[in-house]
Formats: C-alpha cells, structure tokens, sequence
C-alpha cells in the first residue's frame, strides 16, 4: 500500500535511520575494531557527510540527489512503506534524511575519538 508523506512521518523515517545506524556502529565496536575498522568508519563518515553537504547546497541539483533518493526510498520500504510516486514532501524527506546523514557522521567521528 503506497503512503503519502507528512512531517511526522519524516521525522519517523529519519529517526529510525539514525538509530539503526547507531546500533549498527555499537554492534561493530563491540566485536571489536582494529585500525582498519576505524579507518572503514572514517571513510564512511567522509562519504556520508559529503552527500548531505552536497544536498545541503545544491538541494535537487546535487549530483548525489538520486543516490540519497533512492536509498531514502529502501530506508522506507524497510519500514514497511511504499511511498508514494512524485509526492510533494519527497524532496523535504531527502533533505531531512541528508542532515541525519550529517548527524551520523558526525557521531561516529565522535565515536572515533573516544567521545560519548
């Protein structure tokens, strides 16, 4: 069943995304992480934050748009959802999904360091 979008399922979705990702980075830390892994976790951060700059600045124009669209997209049919084609408020999800992008990388630099 196809759902429109609204801001209270916006912040769901995106909330959702940026606690899956936490409890991700938790899972992992607690097998352990060498030198390697944090330097993974870097790398993801870098190319993560990047993608939210990007649509930050240039919102539809940005060339990663599609990409964060699309996984935007995946995050909500995860969920259950199925959205609905050529919503008005789509393109306010990819832009709110982009800032958790910014949050998480963040966090997990913070992580990185040592920082709760």
């Amino acid at each position: 069943m196809s759902v429109s979008l609204s801001e209270d399922l916006i912040e769901s979705f995106c909330e959702r995304w940026r606690i899956s990702h936490l409890h991700s980075d938790d899972r992992e830390r607690d097998d352990g992480l060498d030198g390697g892994g944090i330097e993974e976790i870097e790398t993801y951060a870098k190319a993560i934050e990047l993608d939210a700059r990007e649509i930050n600045a240039m919102g539809k124009n940005a060339p990663c748009f599609v990409h964060v669209s699309e996984e935007a997209t995946d995050w909500a049919e995860t969920l259950g959802y199925l959205l609905v084609a050529n919503d008005p408020l789509t393109v306010k999800y990819i832009r709110k999904f982009a800032a958790e992008k910014f949050a998480i990388a963040d966090a997990l630099r913070a992580r990185n360091r040592g920082d709760v």
